[in-house]
């Protein structure tokens, strides 16, 4: 079973993506360190990721024209390195 469903474009999936990212910060930020407590945020922020990264990689790709498709792949995966 799928955990968003299938009929959510690749623009609401990022965007729920990078609200889980930004849920997940702000729960790392507010509690204080300690390892039992960072099972969460950092699960969610996996979790947020796993469905924001995927998302946005393929609206970055659609929006290049297809003569520009190798170009943009190598910077998507560079900035990626980079991050």
């Amino acid at each position: 079973e799928r955990l968003l469903p299938q009929r959510w474009g690749d623009r609401r999936r990022s965007g729920a993506g990078a609200g889980g990212c930004v849920a997940a910060m702000a729960l790392l930020l507010a509690r204080p360190v300690h390892d039992a407590l960072l099972t969460l945020p950092l699960g969610l922020l996996g979790l947020a990721l796993g469905v924001f990264v995927p998302a946005n990689n393929t609206l970055v790709m659609r929006a290049l024209p297809q003569c520009d498709a190798g170009a943009g792949g190598g910077m998507v995966n560079m900035t990626r390195g980079l991050g």
